[in-house]
């Protein structure tokens, strides 16, 4: 996993964020509606937990229902800040078809059983570009941390919940998972709250037991080793010969060659880079490590 950067100031075409204010503001006006029906003296009081517990959100739901293609609409857009990779796996083809992912569940969340965040269901910020193999499990679960109190309106701030899935668009939170021997996914940090939080994620994204991303990522790791090793034998071999008075150009090459593909592969834009960028930041030999890209 490798941190996205997004929205990083930039914003859908206007005419996609005209559409989603109309109808987030329809779902909003719904909502009032419902509110003011259980006895609420103003609409605006419907932040309070009584009046939103209460409320019937059974038209924004519906609302939601009628338009659930239109976010779809922003899939190429969201490509572009992964450079065309899932952003919770780092696949391309072994991530299978894109879903353009809410990660505030949209209609009701789980782990309690609680009800969804409406209002954010046609917000951009709100949404992940994932493949199906993370998506399918991930689907409404969204645990928060024992003492939260979960958002239930629009009033509400989301950025005060401890949510327990590790968000990539969160650099904080990406650092919670590395990679191990075979390019398993793992906790990377020493906190219990931080493990738990890795480890909910690690089984609730996939990225341990679909098939494609294991063996993938296994390779991966296995050329990482292989590049390594040549390089630190070609270098070791240079400085013999150089102690003996030897001196050769095309071990100056092979060598370049080979930093150059070790450092190929923790790009950004490589597949499953996390992968080859935990490797390196593993590897003894301070000049394997000096390769990340």
């Amino acid at each position: 996993m490798i941190f996205v950067n997004y929205p990083n100031h930039h914003r859908p075409p206007k005419e996609w964020l005209e559409t989603a204010n109309k109808i987030t503001a329809e779902m909003t006006a719904a909502y009032r509606a419902a509110c003011e029906k259980i006895g609420e003296a103003k609409a605006s009081n419907c932040s309070s937990e009584s009046g939103v517990g209460a409320a019937d959100l059974t038209e924004c739901y519906s609302i939601i229902e009628k338009h659930k293609g239109f976010w779809g609409e922003l899939r190429g857009w969201l490509e572009e800040f992964s450079l065309h990779k899932c952003w919770f796996s780092e696949a391309k083809n072994a991530a299978s078809y894109w879903h353009v992912e809410h990660f505030r569940p949209k209609k009701s969340a789980k782990e309690p059983t609680r009800q969804g965040y409406w209002w954010l269901a046609f917000d951009f910020k709100n949404y992940r570009l994932c493949g199906s193999a993370v998506n399918s499990p991930k689907g409404a679960y969204f645990p928060l941390k024992e003492g939260t109190s979960a958002s239930i309106g629009p009033l509400h701030n989301c950025d005060d919940e401890w949510n327990v899935l590790i968000d990539p668009t969160r650099k904080a939170d990406v650092d919670l998972i590395t990679f191990s021997e075979g390019g398993i996914a793992v906790p990377n940090s020493a906190d219990p709250w931080g493990q738990h939080r890795a480890q909910v994620s690690i089984e609730r994204y996939n990225l341990n037991t679909h098939s494609a991303f294991v063996r993938a990522r296994a390779n991966l790791w296995e050329r990482c080793e292989t590049f390594c090793n040549d390089l630190i034998t070609r270098i070791s071999e240079r400085k013999e010969a150089e102690s003996k008075g030897i001196f050769s150009k095309s071990t100056e090459i092979d060598i370049e060659n080979l930093k150059q593909k070790i450092r190929q592969l923790t790009l950004p834009g490589e597949e499953f880079s996390g992968v080859a960028r935990a490797y390196l930041l593993q590897h003894p030999s301070a000049e394997v490590r000096s390769q990340l890209g």
